[in-house]
């Protein structure tokens, strides 16, 4: 039914339905997911929703319901906008904090996906005068922002819950970085990410770390982490190549610590691997071209040298 309305009425109907749908959504959403972010940012205070009103009141639910809404509304070029012009970047920041429940986070994720368009990422904000057009750049680079921390944020849990489990928390990375890898399928979003000055040196941080994860071996996650390290060097790859005239790798580096070490160590390891070891197995052909190309395009020849040393194979 809420298809056939989106897809098939006037605008001004769905305008409408909207209007209507989204504040009482975000709303209900609010009411344990505006407590939780209080809680978390004042850990001594405990202010967590009442027990009463965990058990009222499903965000959840909520989120569905707006997903599915977006997921409909994304066959419209005018309505998918003007469901992303309903929404506020606040909301969705505060949903996607580490106070939040995983399963939340994980659906917020799902949501941002549909509003990946031709000029615009996330809440879009009206109008585009000089002034209006900043602030939906500064959106955008705090929405990126937010993204970039959940590669390494663990969510945070309500007293007496059972820990995330390392498949869960591995699997949140995975989704995020398909998240931004969907976004460079847009001129817009590869170039937002290219200029965000934390993008580069936060991939390159998580691709050492799951480098690293990849040779201890933990069979439960094993295969999620090779897709870590798969995904994270073909997006670097991609940011470095396709804009290199905005990406100033040795400045993007020094954004994280060690982030030249981390970025000549992990690259190193993903394009010299010899293959014997079963744990580098899933590594893919063409992830491994990709690793070479960088090396050979950003390696100074003094860390050059010190690759051949470390990997004589590199010779």
């Amino acid at each position: 039914m809420l298809q056939h309305v989106l897809l098939n009425s006037a605008e001004p109907l769905a305008g409408l339905l909207m209007s209507r749908l989204i504040p009482l959504s975000v709303k209900t959403i609010d009411l344990i997911a505006m407590p939780m972010a209080k809680a978390a940012s004042k850990p001594s205070v405990k202010s967590y929703p009442s027990e009463r009103l965990m058990c009222d009141v499903d965000p959840l639910d909520s989120l569905d319901l707006l997903h599915l809404t977006a997921s409909n509304a994304s066959l419209v070029p005018e309505t998918i906008l003007l469901f992303w012009s309903s929404l506020e970047l606040d909301h969705i920041l505060t949903w996607l904090s580490r106070a939040q429940p995983l399963a939340q986070i994980t659906l917020v994720l799902q949501l941002l996906a549909t509003s990946i368009l031709p000029d615009s990422f996330g809440p879009v904000v009206p109008e585009h005068s000089k002034s209006n057009i900043l602030r939906q750049t500064k959106s955008e680079v705090m929405l990126v922002e937010r993204l970039l921390n959940l590669l390494f944020d663990v969510p945070q849990l309500l007293p007496d819950e059972e820990p995330y489990t390392a498949s869960e928390l591995v699997q949140l990375r995975l989704d995020v970085l398909r998240l931004l890898r969907e976004l460079c399928t847009t001129q817009h979003g590869g170039h937002l990410l290219a200029t965000h000055a934390l993008c580069v040196g936060r991939l390159v941080r998580l691709l050492h770390d799951s480098v690293l994860a990849m040779y201890a071996y933990k069979e439960n996650t094993h295969n999620m982490t090779l897709a870590l390290v798969n995904g994270s060097v073909l997006l670097l790859a991609h940011l470095t190549t396709s804009y290199r005239e905005v990406v100033d790798l040795r400045v993007r580096l020094a954004a994280v610590p060690s982030g030249v070490h981390k970025h000549l160590v992990a690259l190193s390891r993903v394009a010299f691997h010899d293959g014997v070891s079963v744990l580098e197995n899933g590594i893919r052909p063409e992830v491994k071209e990709a690793a070479h190309r960088m090396l050979d395009e950003h390696l100074s020849l003094e860390e050059g040298d010190a690759v051949v040393e470390l990997f004589p194979s590199a010779g």
